[in-house]
């Protein structure tokens, strides 16, 4: 804990360098003596600190890109993300409370956020398709910790062995080779959307090949226009009678979204959708 808080303190501080080397520190003193610092030989209890810890890691070298522009830092980001994620995948096979598991899943949310963000800043250095590959893993798990979030809100018991395994489902990654060899046809392709601050990530699967594209994007304006498009196709008119407004609107609206989720793609969509 103390290494942690002088982390903390030197990072605030603006001391990022200094600051990343207590966090390292702090690691080591959590690694279980006679242990290489393996996750998997991390005691449970100190998993939150663990996660905490390769959090403010990955947090602080990615301020210390933004202000050096150095690009040998930006792979010790990614680094800290995919321990954090390792650590957060444990919690799958591992006997924690239900409430613990929701709290690492939280912590985790935000900073799978920014690694798609660092994935598309590596991707565009490198040109290397593993980054790719990467964002989408990232952009999937955090919607996944989304929706146990949305599921503890609503307060679904897990005595119910079906909800039960709604919610572990949720943590369940799906490889990409999985979704392109298993479960498309030739003329398929699995769309994603991840939004990451004003940043709209596009994914597209196809049984040969994963296209990643970024656009700009004003998140309530996109929010809106989506729910109110998708309010007008539930809510039907129940007459028998045409509603030329509501068509209008719908119209409207649809090519509004055709331009934000499926124009950025426009030569490479196949014949259906997911």
């Amino acid at each position: 804990a103390l290494q942690i808080n002088l982390g903390d303190a030197l990072c605030a501080k603006g001391n990022l360098e200094a600051g990343v080397s207590h966090y390292h520190s702090a690691i080591n003193c959590l690694t279980p003596k006679g242990k290489k610092g393996m996750l998997t030989d991390f005691d449970i209890e100190d998993w939150p600190d663990i996660l905490y810890t390769y959090g403010a890691i990955a947090k602080a070298e990615l301020l210390r890109y933004d202000s050096l522009q150095q690009a040998e830092i930006l792979p010790r980001v990614m680094a800290a993300y995919d321990s954090l994620v390792q650590l957060t995948n444990l919690t799958r096979s591992e006997r924690l409370t239900e409430q613990n598991k929701f709290e690492l899943a939280e912590k985790s949310q935000g900073a799978l956020s920014n690694a798609v963000g660092v994935c598309a800043q590596l991707y565009q250095i490198t040109s290397k398709e593993t980054y790719k590959t990467k964002a989408f893993s990232f952009a999937e798990q955090s919607k996944g910790f989304a929706l146990l979030e949305a599921v503890r809100l609503r307060k679904l018991k897990s005595a119910n062995t079906d909800k039960k395994q709604r919610q572990e489902s949720a943590l369940r990654e799906i490889p990409i080779r999985d979704f392109q060899h298993g479960l498309l046809s030739p003329d398929q392709g699995l769309l994603s959307y991840f939004v990451q601050d004003s940043v709209l990530h596009i994914f597209l699967i196809k049984t040969d090949t994963l296209i990643w594209k970024q656009s700009i994007i004003q998140y309530d304006s996109l929010n809106s226009w989506t729910q109110r498009f998708q309010n007008l196709l539930l809510d039907p008119d129940q007459s028998t009678m045409r509603n030329p407004a509501k068509e209008k609107e719908c119209g409207t609206l649809g090519y509004v979204l055709y331009q934000s989720l499926l124009a950025p793609l426009k030569g490479s969509l196949p014949p259906r959708l997911v």
